[in-house]
């Protein structure tokens, strides 16, 4: 038997292993094919280079990646992916055993392709759980790792995994209130929450995204057709009963593709233990589903019930539409981190309202993202590895500094901590669209989707990264599938409808999709370039007058695209740096934005993306 090289194939057990293509396929169904990220692929085919010995992490640290650290919690979740793809038990390990406080063995013997093509198919040789020595892994798992993902063609935004490849997926739904008062309907959507959080540290558990989840609050359908629609293996479901400052909870974990019960227990205690609850309900499901979770973050808890209390009512006023309840957030958060200054999802989640309010033009700007910057300072200083705080973070860094650089590093950073994490995902996806890395803001975008199918964001801005890679008609079908999802017309939608129809020369229909438009000002910009397209240069001075009149001095980059493509190149390059001091996101696709194709030649142009650091991947002229 020969041991396989970095880039020979090989037969583990029941698997193919092609280290070339980082992919994996199961013998019995060899068209199905799961897709590793480089470095979990390496690691498997270092071990397979050993097998029977035990691996230490400082080896696979300087084998593996060199010259990188890695901490041993990422190594941990990267051996609970391998154990996932290749169907292995922890308890009963076959193909990879954990030595505790040593490392990792492989248990099966890899067989060359070359071999088994040459001689009877041989029996897999496998090591005695007893013999060898160890020492333990090094894995950073970089982004996303993660499986292949075949979009559904049925249903927007779904993606489908073979069921025997994929991680388990589990989608928490909204906890019933059953204490028979309406008021408390926050603290049981806010445990919900909590519950999907915690399951989601780590990526040993893939958790569909809230936004898909709370889709179907108060249903009581089939969980088999809703597990489907979420794409889901399990359902967490339960109630939430709460008198004083007594609470119970029941729950249960049911099997999505059979509809039977996995897991169910009752929890009673005071609101001084709910940390404590959420922490033994993920484990539960943890051990039902036979995954590792990874350690909770910091000092982060709370056992300050009044707390705890504000800090999910300010979550759940955060949650919903307009002004006032920004407002009414606030003043619950500013509350819970008053009386409990450990509370690090309420820096969290207050920094979060700073920002929203800042983008709301209800807080000055300047005093407004310092707040946040604040907040979310303190939030990880507490706990360092809270994946909400550094999309926070990510959004502060892209939407108020035009730091992608920054905003990026935030973004994988989390998915480092949750590599599922669709938040985390959505936004890196729009900062390597627009660096012109389509292909990877396509990618991100689709496992984004796959971890929060109902996400309308996220549909949204398929078509868009597509309209960016100059894609129109996938972009058209993608934002036409994102209107239908929202059942209609949604802000900003019928404006990239409206680009997308003007880039294939379909002017007259890009002007009725603008003036469906909800959002004044990106109706009115994109009624001045419908207008130009068709001739009617008087209808587009107008348009272009009232989005001047109304809205210059908070968002000057559609007016500055607006002159850009009527060929008026000065005026677009004195709103562009107007654009660049309010500090205006969509300034961070403006090197691919089609929109600005006729600035190419100009020579002020790479000037101006050096500014926003844009210079390296921008466009050829």
């Amino acid at each position: 038997m020969t041991t396989p090289n970095n880039n020979q194939d090989f037969l583990l057990g029941d698997f193919k292993v092609i280290p070339d293509q980082s992919v994996i396929t199961e013998l019995a169904t060899p068209t199905d094919e799961v897709r590793l990220e480089p470095k979990v692929m390496a690691v498997l085919v270092y071990l397979s280079q050993r097998p029977g010995q035990v691996i230490s992490r400082d080896e696979l640290r300087d084998e593996v990646w060199v010259d990188v650290v890695v901490s041993d919690e990422t190594i941990t979740r990267c051996i609970s992916e391998l154990r996932q793809v290749l169907g292995d038990s922890t308890k009963e390990p076959t193909y990879i055993q954990t030595i505790p406080k040593k490392g990792y063995r492989l248990l099966l013997a890899p067989v060359s392709v070359e071999d088994q093509a040459t001689s009877a198919a041989p029996r897999p040789r496998r090591f005695s759980a007893q013999s060898g020595l160890l020492a333990g892994v090094g894995v950073a798992l970089s982004l996303i790792a993660l499986l292949v993902l075949i979009p559904k063609q049925d249903s927007p935004g779904q993606e489908t995994l073979n069921k025997s490849q994929r991680l388990p997926a589990v989608a928490v739904l909204p906890f019933a209130n059953i204490s028979g008062m309406a008021d408390n309907e926050y603290f049981s959507d806010g445990l919900t929450e909590e519950l999907l959080s915690t399951l989601a540290q780590g990526g040993a558990i893939r958790v569909i995204g809230r936004t898909s989840s709370f889709q179907f609050k108060g249903e009581h359908g089939d969980l088999r057709v809703i597990g489907s629609k979420l794409n889901a293996t399990h359902i967490l479901e339960g109630s939430v009963r709460r008198s004083d400052n007594r609470v119970r909870i029941t729950a249960q974990l049911v099997d999505a593709q059979t509809g039977l019960n996995v897991w169910s227990d009752s929890f009673d205690r005071t609101l001084e233990d709910m940390f404590a609850i959420q922490g033994e309900i993920s484990q539960a499901i943890a051990t039902a589903l036979e995954v590792e979770l990874a350690e909770n973050g910091g000092p982060h808890q709370t056992n300050n019930p009044e707390a705890y209390d504000l800090y999910l009512r300010g979550l759940r006023a955060q949650r919903l539409p307009g002004p006032e309840s920004l407002r009414t957030a606030l003043g619950y958060l500013q509350r819970s981190v008053e009386i409990d200054p450990m509370l690090a999802e309420g820096w969290q989640t207050l920094a979060r309202t700073y920002a929203g309010m800042t983008a709301a033009l209800l807080l000055p700007r300047n005093e407004g993202v310092s707040l946040a910057r604040q907040s979310i300072d303190k939030a990880l200083a507490l706990d360092p590895k809270m994946a909400a705080a550094y999309n926070t973070l990510g959004m502060i860094y892209s939407n108020f500094d035009l730091d992608r650089d920054r905003a990026e590093a935030a973004y994988l950073r989390a998915l480092e901590i949750e590599p599922h994490n669709a938040d985390a995902l959505n936004g890196a996806s729009l900062l390597a669209a627009g660096i012109g890395q389509h292909e990877q803001a396509l990618e991100y975008n689709r496992l984004s989707l796959a971890n929060d199918p109902f996400h309308l964001g996220a549909l949204h801005n398929r078509g868009f990264i597509y309209y960016l890679g100059r894609d129109y008609a996938a972009a058209e079908q993608a934002i036409q599938q994102a209107r239908e999802f929202a059942g209609g017309a949604y802000v900003y939608g019928g404006t990239v409808l409206s680009l997308i129809l003007i880039a294939q020369g379909r002017a007259e229909e890009a002007l009725a999709a603008a003036t469906v438009e909800p959002g004044a000002p990106w109706s009115l910009a994109a009624q001045t370039l419908a207008y130009h397209a068709l001739g009617r240069h008087e209808a587009s001075d107008q348009a272009l007058a009232q989005l001047i009149d109304g809205y210059a001095d908070r968002i000057a980059a559609p007016i500055s695209g607006c002159y850009a493509f009527r060929g008026e190149l000065d005026q677009a390059f004195i709103w562009l740096d107007r654009a660049y001091a309010q500090g205006d996101p969509q300034l961070l696709v403006s090197a691919v934005h089609p929109i600005n194709d006729n600035l190419r030649s100009h020579p002020k142009w790479d000037a101006f993306l050096s500014k926003l650091n844009l210079l390296p991947q921008a466009l050829p002229k």
